[in-house]
């Protein structure tokens, strides 16, 4: 399980409001650096929803570390694909 912060095609990203999420890999395509991963947000409090569609962006402190978009809805709320 991985833990970096989220930020949402919504919003910018400030120092004031982080949010971080779990990741948890489910299958690595190493030709093109792909990976299908399950993500859901640590805060219920996010003002944003992960629907299928939303592109993001994972950080590690400052440094951005991947981009994604979620493909699927898994669970209920912010649990996606």
């Amino acid at each position: 399980m991985y833990a970096p912060q989220i930020i949402l095609e919504e919003e910018e990203r400030s120092n004031e409001v982080v949010w971080s999420a779990f990741v948890i890999n489910k299958e690595s395509i190493i030709y093109d650096r792909t990976t299908i991963a399950d993500i859901m947000l640590f805060s219920e409090k996010c003002p944003y929803e992960l629907k299928v569609g939303v592109k993001f962006k994972l950080y590690e402190g400052s440094r951005l570390v991947a981009t994604g978009e979620v493909v699927d809805e898994i669970g209920s709320g912010n649990y996606v694909r």
